[in-house]
């Protein structure tokens, strides 16, 4: 099968084919950005994978007494049931159980929880309700272990210090805890025993009813779970899925933090009551996590008083108090991600934004990762060409996982048809940014709203400078510089109000701070390079914009050579060095903003036949796509080269680290309250397509119109 009639048959569903020449320069422009990229996702594992056989999970092996730890051995000697552990396995268990609620020990604590999870892999599948009352007592005696070491075993303690004590028969025994007792080995076992059994009787929760039945040695008991997360319900609370049972694709870092219970994906049918609900991505994917807290009396682990499965939110609540106890909780941030980002249906749609703009309309626009969290900073991400908000993947990941940035922001994303002009999607964003502050915050309440930062990578960053600057006449002047916008006779007033809003910016209200990373301030060789040239000629732009064009060049008749033919300029063909919108742009400074410059030089060296195709600076060829010179802002008050190629500069640790320092600095000089200064009304909330500038050959790169 031919290359095209394959590609063509991936893109019919978008409804357009390529054909000719463009299918070099396409293929070449898809091989550069895929360089950087890869599929985002999570595979479902077996059980046997995600619950591994008993010999790894607890390394037992050979009979059922050598495969104890040395300690679980030590303490049924001493407690002379060795032998009848090598008999009765739950004889032994039966007679530790009462010697603990005479004499509470955590030797005998933690013996119990490894014999109990022995029997209950035991059992297997035949004898499940049992297996279940293994694994919850062995949950629960590592859990009265650990709290053991925590002072509050049976809750005759005194706070200040580390004694556990019986309260049978009124006693009042008392054995201290050693203070080197803490890095026992058996602490982190404990953990370990207390997470791995919680997880089976989580994989083994009715998803309808929410109940689980248990048998230990009473009755048997429903064990139920309780949604105590702010986002979920149990009453829309649809699905839940330990995160132990998924495996990331696409994620080289696995963010996880460590602690007490089990990591779930938890989905909702509940929809947020936001007019914007529908541009959430994955809206209904969060983070959880599976917590028991187990009667305080061990005595009362045996009887039918059952406790509940607890579901937490481990994000804005990754501390929780038991008994007075600091307990962190175990959460998986990147498995959620990848979880959410799998959902969201975002990956692929960079290339046919591309090539389609108006195939996938209803899928551009603002993206919020989570529902809006008032009193939190929106960090704005926006993409660059050929791309979509799949590329911010391995940064969120990264601040994601960061409890201090979580305290402080949330993540929005733009996403737009990357084969436009870079100006029609800054007017857009611009606008989309003045609505979705009014729509989740119409009392000006929120002052975190107005201390917005932009992140824009390659073409992003070009959208993102264009929110931080006062352009007056210059991007008007770069494509009419004959004709001033007031002269212009208008026959509607809607299209006066249009070209305002495309080609006269402010400075945005709610922007204070922006990152630009491998930005093309100067233009790109990629632009009029023999790849870019092919590439160029592929989009097919809605009609809507070639009618725009058509307007324009009856209101300034020096317009009808620039848009000869009605060829409008794409996106690929504004990145030229010699673009008059740059040099426009490049004489705009920040107003009341402040920027950041990452840009990238690639380590490596490149091909003759690379450099060829994209007509390389030999003396700057930065990130291979810009030049460090065109990536680096003179007004910029920091500026970082990292070791990268285009498509990842974003991408880069050094990077991220670079992002997270200017996050917390911004956070730091931000203070949050009431504003009550009144924003701009968007001149039009659905913006209609803009004409690009075009290029000019015979221009010097960085000399601008006269």
């Amino acid at each position: 099968m031919r290359w095209n009639s394959l590609i063509n048959g991936l893109f019919k569903k978008a409804g357009f084919r390529i054909t000719g020449t463009g299918w070099v320069g396409f293929i070449a422009l898809v091989f550069l950005v895929v360089s950087g990229c890869q599929s985002i996702g999570v595979k479902r594992l077996s059980k046997e994978k995600a619950y591994p056989s008993r010999n790894e999970v607890l390394g037992v092996a050979g009979s059922q007494y050598t495969n104890l730890t040395e300690r679980t051995k030590q303490t049924l000697r001493e407690s002379d049931l060795a032998k009848i552990y090598a008999k009765s396995p739950a004889s032994a268990a039966r007679a530790l159980h009462e010697e603990v609620l005479i004499e509470p020990n955590s030797e005998k604590l933690f013996a119990l929880s490894e014999i109990h999870s022995r029997l209950a892999l035991a059992m297997g599948k035949l004898r499940k309700t049992e297996a279940m009352g293994h694994h919850y007592l062995a949950s629960g005696y590592a859990f009265h272990f650990l709290m053991a070491h925590s002072g509050t075993i049976d809750q005759q303690v005194d706070p200040d210090s580390t004694s556990i004590s019986s309260k049978k028969d009124g006693g009042t025994k008392r054995q201290i805890l050693k203070p080197q007792d803490i890095y026992d080995p058996r602490f982190i076992h404990a953990c370990e025993l207390y997470n791995k059994n919680l997880a089976q009787l989580v994989h083994e929760v009715d998803q309808k009813t929410w109940l689980l039945k248990v048998r230990t040695e009473a009755e048997p008991f429903t064990l139920p779970l309780v949604s105590k997360h702010p986002r979920v319900s149990n009453s829309n609370l649809t699905r839940m899925t330990p995160c132990q049972e998924l495996r990331v694709i696409g994620i080289e870092t696995h963010h996880r933090n460590y602690g007490l219970g089990v990591p779930v994906v938890l989905q909702s049918s509940q929809k947020t009551t936001t007019p914007f609900a529908n541009i959430h991505i994955g809206q209904s994917l969060l983070a959880g996590t599976a917590f028991i807290r187990f009667p305080d009396r061990i005595a009362d682990l045996r009887l039918d008083r059952p406790p509940a499965i607890e579901l937490r939110d481990p994000l804005d609540e990754p501390i929780i108090h038991v008994n007075g106890r600091a307990i962190s909780l175990e959460a998986d941030t990147t498995t959620v991600l990848a979880s959410t980002l799998a959902k969201s249906g975002l990956e692929g749609l960079d290339y046919v934004g591309f090539l389609a703009a108006n195939r996938i309309e209803e899928r551009y626009g603002l993206y919020l990762l989570q529902p809006y969290q008032k009193g939190k900073i929106p960090v704005v991400l926006v993409h660059g060409l050929l791309s979509s908000p799949i590329t911010w993947t391995p940064l969120v990941n990264d601040m994601m996982a960061d409890e201090e940035f979580r305290e402080k922001y949330q993540v929005w994303a733009y996403f737009y048809p990357t084969a436009l002009p870079f100006i029609m999607p800054a007017a857009d964003l611009r606008d989309k940014l003045l609505v979705t502050r009014n729509e989740v915050d119409p009392n000006m309440e929120d002052k975190a709203l107005d201390n917005m930062v932009l992140i824009g990578h390659s073409m992003g960053g070009l959208i993102s400078r264009l929110l931080t600057v006062d352009s007056g006449n210059e991007i008007w002047n770069s494509l009419s510089p004959g004709v001033a916008f007031e002269d212009l006779n208008f026959s509607d007033e809607q299209d006066r109000r249009e070209v305002e809003r495309l080609f006269f910016f402010e400075k945005h209200p709610l922007v204070k701070r922006a990152v630009f990373c491998a930005a093309p301030f100067g233009g790109s060789s990629l632009s009029p390079s023999p790849v870019g040239r092919l590439a160029a000629s592929i989009p097919m732009l809605p009609k809507q914009v070639r009618d725009f064009g058509g307007m324009l060049s009856k209101l300034d008749p020096s317009l009808h050579k620039r848009l000869a033919n009605g060829h409008i300029p794409t996106s690929v063909e504004l990145l030229s060095p010699k673009s008059r919108l740059l040099a426009a742009l490049a004489r705009t400074t920040p107003e009341e903003v402040r920027w950041h410059t990452i840009a990238g030089k690639e380590p490596g060296q490149f091909g003759p036949i690379y450099s060829a195709l994209l007509e390389l600076n030999k003396n700057d060829a930065g990130d291979g796509v810009v030049g460090l010179q065109s990536a680096t802002l003179v007004d910029s008050e920091s500026r970082v080269i990292v070791p990268a190629g285009h498509t990842t500069v974003h991408q880069h640790p050094l990077a991220v680290r670079e992002i997270k320092r200017i996050l917390m600095e911004h956070a730091a000089e931000v203070s949050l309250g009431a504003t009550d200064k009144p924003l701009p009304t968007p001149i039009n909330p659905k913006p209609r397509p803009v004409v690009p500038v075009p290029a000019e050959p015979s221009r010097p790169a960085g000399i601008a119109a006269k």
